[in-house]
């Protein structure tokens, strides 16, 4: 469990010791793995977060699509089609390219 004190940039107050402590705890989860763990997880949510944003611009810049989003984003918004309808007539027409 990492501590917790205050110190003050304005007076410069127990900046050293809070830099300590931050270098300790670095040290800490780096020896029990637990950075390493955490940097994994972030390369692999980096990399689907990639992955997803790439999917959308294709998506997004598929004519069929282009042309059907905005009439399917008002008809989900004034609830005239669910969001579940609209998310697969726009995945059909992606799809269908494809």
């Amino acid at each position: 469990m990492p501590r917790a004190d205050t110190c003050s940039a304005l007076t410069g107050e127990k900046v050293r010791e809070i830099w300590d402590m931050i270098l300790e705890h670095r040290q800490l989860v780096a020896a029990t793995g637990q950075l390493a763990a955490v940097r994994s997880r972030q390369a692999l949510d980096w990399m689907r977060e990639l992955v997803s944003a790439g999917l959308e611009e294709q998506f997004r810049q598929d004519d069929r699509v282009a042309g059907s989003l905005p009439e399917l984003e008002r008809a989900v918004a004034e609830r005239r089609v669910t969001p579940f309808a609209a998310s697969r007539k726009l995945l059909g027409l992606f799809r269908a390219n494809q």
